[in-house]
């Protein structure tokens, strides 16, 4: 029986995470994101006892677990280590990862994985996530192992704060308050196959040789401000034109890198278009696009059957993944 059970689900950046501040190893963003925790994908971590600190992975739902390879070892035992300077965990831990979200389908399951292992390691140092302050820690361990995650420890919508404090103390996720419960969210699995170019590749790369990447930092925490106000006043088009804006100028700035990183398709471009045409006949409709080629629909229910029409017809080989805001991390019953 494992000692500690705790999941996390994978959630979309509304203003993206893209660039870091020096010291990488922390994954310390150069400005604000904010984002939606996903209604789905959870991953459960299962922490057990040891004679040696070993991850193991389930690459997928009900699938076997085997020896995470060692090249992938760094973060999580990063993540180890922080936990183990604040906690008195057991000398050796085993952890294994059951996701129910197949890898490489542009969803984040990094960030649900992290966010479970933080989760799951503040629980067996004796810590509630309930409390805010074991809440905020949990927020930093996540940050250690995938930047993103940090955001996962919350759910609905969630700001991470850049900070300006050099050992990342200051620099976590916060809850923001419970609004547009009808938002609704429509992933179109275009590709579904890994990218070219990992996100941490593409973010040094945009760092080093994007002269729009100066830009891209001002763009962001103005965005960050626009997109929060939106939520307070209960303004879906403003939250919705902001987050379309926000994803079109973070892959101006990949455009603009050198060599440029293509990470949308014409398929992809197609879909911006439809919510183009759709806004243009009255249908609140946009688009937000990570580091790949996938965009999401950010819609209210009544769109819904329209959106499945006119997108079954354009990709009729595409999957179609409906999704809401969800619950973040939590202690499952062992």
């Amino acid at each position: 029986m494992p000692l500690v059970r705790a999941s996390a689900a994978p959630n979309l950046a509304l203003s993206k995470y893209w660039g870091k501040r020096p010291g990488g190893a922390a994954n310390l963003p150069v400005a604000d994101s904010l984002s939606v925790t996903l209604n789905a994908f959870r991953t459960t971590v299962e922490l057990r006892a040891a004679r040696q600190d070993l991850i193991l992975w389930a690459p997928a739902a009900g699938g076997p677990t085997a020896p995470l390879p060692d090249r992938l070892l760094p973060p999580y035992t990063r993540v180890l280590a922080a936990a183990r300077r604040d906690w008195d965990l057991p000398p050796g831990l085993e952890a294994t990862f059951l996701p129910t979200l197949e890898p490489a389908q542009g969803l984040a399951g990094s960030a649900a994985a992290f966010a479970a292992f933080a989760a799951a390691l503040t629980i067996l140092g004796g810590r509630s996530l309930s409390h805010p302050e074991d809440l905020r820690r949990a927020s930093i361990l996540a940050r250690l192992g995938s930047g993103s995650a940090c955001r996962s420890l919350h759910g609905g919508f969630v700001r991470w704060q850049r900070g300006e404090l050099s050992d990342g103390s200051d620099s976590f996720a916060i809850p923001l308050p419970p609004v547009l419960p009808d938002l609704a969210l429509l992933v179109v699995l275009l590709a579904p196959g890994r990218k070219a170019t990992s996100s941490t590749e593409g973010m040094l790369r945009s760092a080093a040789t994007s002269r729009l990447f100066p830009w891209w930092i001002d763009r962001c925490n103005q965005d960050c401000d626009a997109i929060q106000a939106a939520l307070q006043a209960n303004d879906f088009a403003t939250l919705g034109h902001h987050a379309e804006a926000n994803a079109l100028a973070l892959h101006a700035v990949c455009l603009a890198s050198t060599p440029p990183l293509l990470y949308a398709t014409p398929d992809t471009l197609r879909v911006f278009q439809l919510a183009a045409d759709l806004r243009a006949q009255g249908l609140p409709v946009y688009v937000t696009l990570d580091a790949g080629p996938n965009p999401v629909l950010l819609h209210l229910p009544p769109a819904r059957a329209r959106l499945h029409s006119e997108l079954g017809a354009l990709f009729p080989q595409a999957p179609l993944l409906d999704l809401w805001p969800g619950d973040g991390a939590r202690h499952e019953p062992r």
